[in-house]
């Protein structure tokens, strides 16, 4: 992944993503074989110059993340709502300044990305954090980070978790009601 700036959000994780914050009304960092909303900017549109409206959903190329941040938050300033992936970087620069701006989920596995032509890949290289920046991201008032987690497991795994650990728990409790 690290070489790579042209991976798509894989469909579960948008869905996932969508259903928390959306609807989403533009893809920011786009082209038109993988964007995900109907409006979407590309390169040659340039979403870091254009408007964004609520709620834009983004997944830039990690390697200009700093940039984005920064158009998200200024964003945020004019009433705009987004989200935005990027790299769980708490080391570099761009994190310490707007990291505070946002709220900071982190999923609770490592998120897979698909190739340009849609072939998912299982993991990525590096741990990925949800960005979400305006006035309707729940960001509380108090200074400094807000970091929160989030599931963006594919419905299977949930219902396949969830089923193991019903399973689990009617075990342990007929093992305390035979003792």
């Amino acid at each position: 992944m690290a070489g790579r700036q042209d991976w798509r959000t894989s469909p579960h994780v948008f869905a996932a993503l969508e259903a928390r914050f959306g609807p989403f009304v533009l893809d920011a960092a786009a082209d038109k074989c993988n964007a995900l909303c109907p409006d979407y900017y590309t390169e040659e549109d340039d979403g870091l110059t254009m408007p964004w409206r609520s709620v834009t959903f983004c997944n830039p190329g990690f390697a200009s993340i700093h940039r984005w941040v920064e158009k998200a938050a200024a964003e945020a300033q004019r009433g705009v709502d987004s989200v935005v992936l990027g790299p769980a970087a708490i080391s570099q620069a761009w994190w310490h300044v707007w990291g505070k701006v946002a709220v900071c989920y982190h999923p609770v596995r490592r998120v897979g990305y698909c190739l340009p032509d849609g072939t998912p890949q299982p993991h990525a290289d590096r741990d990925t954090v949800v960005l979400v920046f305006g006035p309707s991201s729940g960001r509380s008032a108090r200074a400094g980070f807000d970091v929160r987690s989030i599931d963006l497991g594919r419905p299977e795994q949930k219902r396949r978790r969830t089923a193991w650990l019903r399973a689990f728990l009617e075990r342990q409790l007929q093992l305390a009601i035979d003792e």
